[in-house]
């Protein structure tokens, strides 16, 4: 088609013109492009006309706008497809069809629908990036286009490039002013504007809301200074404010429009007008009341904690846990009852703090060891509990009771009770968790009291050692006062046990020997230990000749010294067993220091192997502890002969398994002393069985008969006392350490974890250019669960939901309790592509649990959103997760819809 006619370039210039015009008030694409093909007709041929836009996630090609004489097309692979090959080179194409054709032959292009007789298409560039195509084409006519055409259309795409572009500033322009009205009326914390003068010109809802006004009109009409609950307070940081220009950070307690206290942090700023005035004042209030209750809470369980270790006794402990939850509970309504599972009695403090016991038997108190968890009853519920038999009533019926077992490990062993006899509602739904939280740290406090004492008892039974000394032995505090002595030195010296205890160490020594005990104590300070031969008095007065050894010693805590008194007149026949016995109460009190100070519980198992080989001769040592019905090995002296097990089930664990039933010390000279005995080697001959309290055993074997004696077994039970102790004190410890950082519901890790896990796998996904993949999971409907089933049933969906998650993940990945019902699970070293995989095995895997789900009446259901986190993306963490939030918003509303 000629175009050099001036009517014909009248014609083009007016259709570009007219194109151009349509640009400024056209709403969408598809609407622009028929008034393209409109206006383009006159010029050229435009019958066949279409517009495509590419998706270069997916690899795609779609039509906003598609008119066609043959074919209707909706999306087609960019890959492939003679559209795509266009965009991808990004330049224009005049082709025919026989050009195509040979295209198609040579598998350079596949073409979806019919092929033209003539093909023109131009790139449709945006930013300087080819993102579609504009094309027309002609099924009759292989000569329809000309390359004056081609100029026509490139320019038209020029400008349709154009308006894409301002679409896409409008489009972004709309959404950042749209997220902005957002954030001003739903972030969390309080935003306001004021006059110097304390008129409120602008309030969002958050302050509405924490203030506890019923709307923001009202708001705006209270006076800003009569929030400050000290009128001096508003005063300094108003001068603040004006003198700096800001103020940054500060706490302030504010007052409710009920009076009550609210303390807030606040970040405020002058505005002020070209000349300088002060125009108004801005600012950001975020309610920090709960997070300041919680820190007072947390001092105060810390306290508690700390008096487990120092209360001299059970009821001090009690009394300090009082004092100390004295502004969180109310107190006189409320008591502790120690439980006993052995004998199925509670114990209370009588008014002289002396523990009173009873039958448990069918009180409240007992209901809640039986039931094994927290139970809040109304006034009501007790009646009816009581009218059908299932408790029986004591003293007056309150309207509310509450019931939170305490615990150490995992058995109760004892009751919080709070009751209030006048509010049915004293104890609000968001207040449970922090009282059972209260109970768990009373419970530890306890079990960490009660631990201390039974270490207590292994102290007293160390004593056993001196009884079992042939020696002479004699525990000097460091003033050189006896404070105990064995049966051998009360012998040695002619003195009953009472006279000796308090006695000075020189009157024990000849005057003529004796230096002063201050040197001899510097000496041991010096060196660690003593050794020297002296000249001692009986109590009747006679002179013996003796050997003295004394070393530094732990005794019931505190720093003693312990001396070993050897009567040299029987050398001969006692020297052998006086360095025997020396030398094993040398090792065993260093073991016992090192056992006070070990931190991890392989350690403990390690330095008790040690122990036994320094104060026991043996051929095999094992240690083995008790786990899921099983005795497992832990801990060897040596390699265990070959074909030997290193678990075996506890009804089939011979020897080892009636002492740990048993918990009782078996001696035995030769295997046929102990029939059930299954010893690894033939050659083993003789040993000890010994329990580990009640978390295991511990076995030596000797290939000698009769190698171990009385003395030996009694070591080795100080020994293993001290073991269990360690044990105790570390699992403890781990508790602790894994209640800070575990959401007490669900058992998952709560936020605060997250904070320390994310900047150790940023650390190590920057050192190996790994990525790191969060999924936010939340539970869908799940305000109609706890509306419908109550907060129970909402607890348990949680809970269940939570040991799902964790099912369908690596030991290396991490579940988090995010928020309510949402959680975030973090997925190091993963891809994007691979979170599909794990959100899918997530969906079928809670869509097999809804088979047999009896909690509530529609399946549990969950919306997740994901994203990835990249060391050399631009992205920072909160937008990463930001988006991952997003994606599972979105993916709640899909389901909604």
């Amino acid at each position: 088609m000629a175009l050099s006619s001036k009517r014909t370039r009248d014609k083009i210039q007016q259709a570009l013109y007219d194109i151009s015009h349509t640009l400024l008030s056209a709403e969408n694409l598809s609407e622009l492009a028929k008034v393209i093909q409109e206006k383009l007709d006159p010029i050229l041929n435009t019958k066949n006309f279409f517009l495509a836009l590419c998706d270069k996630e997916d690899d795609t090609i779609s039509f906003p706008y598609f008119a066609d004489q043959r074919d209707q097309l909706v999306t087609v692979s960019a890959e492939e497809s003679l559209t795509g090959h266009l965009i991808r080179g990004g330049i224009s194409l005049l082709l025919t069809g026989e050009e195509i054709e040979e295209m198609v032959h040579a598998g350079e292009v596949v073409v979806h629908g019919s092929i033209p007789k003539a093909f023109l298409g131009v790139p449709l560039k945006a930013k300087k990036e080819t993102v579609g195509a504009l094309v027309v084409q002609s099924y009759t006519d292989k000569m329809a286009y000309n390359k004056e055409d081609l100029q026509i259309l490139n320019s038209v795409s020029s400008q349709l490039g154009l308006f894409m572009e301002h679409k896409q500033v409008e489009q972004a322009l709309r959404s950042s002013e749209k997220r902005l009205r957002s954030l001003y009326e739903n972030v969390p914390s309080g935003i306001y504007q004021t006059t110097p003068s304390g008129k409120f010109i602008a309030v969002n809802q958050a302050l509405v809301r924490m203030f506890g006004y019923d709307s923001a009109e009202e708001l705006l009409t209270a006076d800003a200074h009569d929030l400050y609950l000290n009128i001096a307070d508003r005063d300094h940081y108003r001068g603040e404010l004006e003198k700096k220009g800001r103020i940054s950070g500060v706490e302030l307690v504010l007052k409710r429009k009920d009076g009550r206290p609210l303390t807030v942090l606040e970040h405020a700023y002058v505005i002020r007008d070209e000349k300088g005035n002060t125009l108004y004042y801005e600012g950001i209030l975020t309610d920090i009341s709960e997070r300041v209750r919680m820190e007072q809470l947390q001092q105060a369980l810390h306290r508690i904690a700390v008096a487990g270790h120092t209360a001299p006794s059970l009821p001090a402990l009690f009394n300090k846990a009082k004092e100390q939850l004295a502004p969180f509970l109310r107190w006189e309504d409320s008591f502790i009852a120690l439980y006993s599972k052995e004998n199925d009695t509670l114990s209370l403090l009588d008014v002289n703090d002396q523990f009173r016991a009873f039958p448990a038997g069918k009180s409240l108190t007992a209901y809640v060891v039986r039931k094994g968890e927290m139970v809040l009853l109304s006034h009501e519920e007790i009646e009816h509990m009581i009218d059908v038999g299932e408790i029986e009533a004591t003293g007056a019926t309150p309207q509310t009771w509450l019931g939170i077992p305490l615990r150490a490990d995992a058995d109760i062993i004892g009751i919080l009770v709070l009751r209030d006899y006048n509010n049915e509602e004293a104890f609000p739904e968001e207040d449970l968790t922090v009282l059972e939280l209260i109970g768990r740290q009373i419970g530890l406090s306890i079990g960490y009291r009660e631990a201390q004492e039974a270490l207590q008892n292994s102290q007293e039974r160390y004593h056993s050692i001196f009884v079992a000394s042939i020696d002479g032995v004699l525990v000097f505090d460091l003033d050189g006062r006896i404070v105990d002595a064995n049966p051998a030195a009360c012998k040695m010296y002619g003195y009953t046990g009472d006279e000796l205890v308090g006695l000075p160490a020189e009157k024990l020594v000849h005057p003529d020997y004796f230096h002063g005990f201050s040197n001899f104590r510097q000496h041991v300070e010096r060196n660690g230990r003593f050794l020297a031969n002296s000249v001692n008095l009986r109590k009747d007065g006679t002179q013996f000749d003796i050997e003295l050894r004394g070393t530094r010693f732990s005794y019931h805590g505190q720093p003693h010294l312990l001396s070993i008194i050897t009567d040299t007149t029987e050398r001969a026949r006692a020297q052998k067993a006086l360095e025997d016995s020396k030398q094993k109460i040398e090792r065993l009190c260093e073991i016992t220091q090192r056992l006070e100070t070990s931190n991890a519980v392989q350690d403990v198992y390690n330095i008790t192997i040690e122990a036994a080989e320094k104060i026991l001769n043996f051929s095999l040592a094992s240690l083995d502890i008790v786990e899921a019905g099983k005795l497992i090995v832990k801990a060897t002296s040596s390699e265990l002969p070959s074909g030997a097990s290193r678990e075996a089930k506890l009804e089939q664990g011979g020897l080892a398994g009636e002492t740990y039933r048993s918990g009782k010390t078996t001696i035995f000279g030769s295997m046929d002393e102990v029939p059930i005995a299954a010893p690894t080697r033939k050659e083993f001959s003789s040993g000890i069985s010994a329990p580990i309290g009640d978390i295991g055993v511990f076995q030596v074997v000797s290939t000698k008969p009769d190698a171990f004696t009385e003395e030996d077994a009694h070591l080795l039970n100080l020994l293993l006392s001290h073991t269990y102790e360690a044990m105790k004190r570390i699992n403890l410890e781990q508790q602790l350490r894994e209640q800070a950082i575990r959401d007490p519901l669900t058992g998952v890790y709560n936020r605060r974890y997250f904070t320390q896990v994310i900047e150790r796998e940023i650390t190590r996904s920057k050192r190996y250019d790994h990525g790191i993949a969060f999924l936010m999971v939340d539970i869908d409907r799940f305000k109609e669960i706890n509306d419908r089933f109550g907060h129970q049933t909402g607890d348990r969906v949680l809970q269940q939901t939570a040991k799902l998650l964790e099912a369908q993940l690596r030991d290396v990945d991490v579940v988090i309790r995010y928020g309510g019902d949402e959680f975030l699970l973090v997925l190091p070293e993963t891809t994007d592509g691979e979170t599909d995989t794990v959100k899918e095995r997530i969906t079928k895997a809670i869509a097999h649990q809804n088979k047999e789900n009896k909690l509530i009446d529609f399946p549990i259901t969950v919306s997740i959103g994901t994203a990835c986190w990249r060391p050399k993306g631009s992205e920072s963490m909160e937008e990463v997760l930001a988006r991952a939030d997003r994606r599972m918003y979105a993916e709640k509303e899909e389901k909604e819809k």
